[in-house]
């Protein structure tokens, strides 16, 4: 099941939004959260396939199956690497992802590592929100994808939850990435 998508702000120039609930801003005002602010920042539009409760698999499906004309580039928020899209579930709430039990660190980085060689020759920027346990590898997958960014971005306050950050996180995340796209365009 695909969930659509939105397009908080339109410009002839774009980018794509992927990703959890965490690149959906979840509960929080859209104007607030990182992809608007980044796009207000390039001064371009954006197109949002990120949806609370995704999967990694569910994020490529919605960069894979929708024709993009010219895109200046994809951010892509990877979410857990245990969460598993149920694609013949009826409605969005059962389609969203469940979990596999058992899943290594081992596991984990094969299937990042896998992730981020496939799109190595895109112009996505990889990024982690609140993975504590991605601490332990991120500079290996650094090494295979130089767009990803290079730390676990941690909360500076919380939106409506312990799980997702709020206005100052959403803002951190922009400049972080902002900085972060610029540099990698200039060199």
């Amino acid at each position: 099941m695909f969930f659509g998508y939105r397009t908080p702000l339109q410009n002839e120039k774009y980018f794509i939004n992927l990703g959890c609930s965490h690149a959906a801003a979840y509960e929080m005002p859209i104007e607030e959260s990182y992809p608007y602010l980044l796009a207000k920042k390039f001064k371009i539009g954006y197109y949002d396939y990120s949806y609370p409760r995704t999967s990694i698999e569910y994020s490529e499906y919605a960069f894979r199956n929708n024709e993009f004309n010219d895109y200046e580039f994809v951010v892509w928020q990877v979410t857990y690497p245990w969460r598993k899209h149920n694609w013949e579930a009826q409605n969005r709430n059962d389609a969203r992802a469940g979990n596999i039990r058992d899943f290594s660190l081992k596991e984990s980085f094969n299937l990042y590592a896998h992730l981020l060689n496939t799109y190595k020759n895109h112009n996505i920027y990889f990024l982690f929100i609140d993975l504590p346990f991605i601490d332990r590898y991120i500079i290996e997958l650094c090494k295979i994808n130089p767009k990803t960014y290079p730390k676990n971005i941690n909360f500076l306050d919380y939106g409506t939850d312990v799980y997702h950050g709020g206005k100052k996180t959403q803002k951190y995340i922009s400049n972080l990435l902002f900085e972060f796209i610029n540099d990698d365009k200039t060199n």
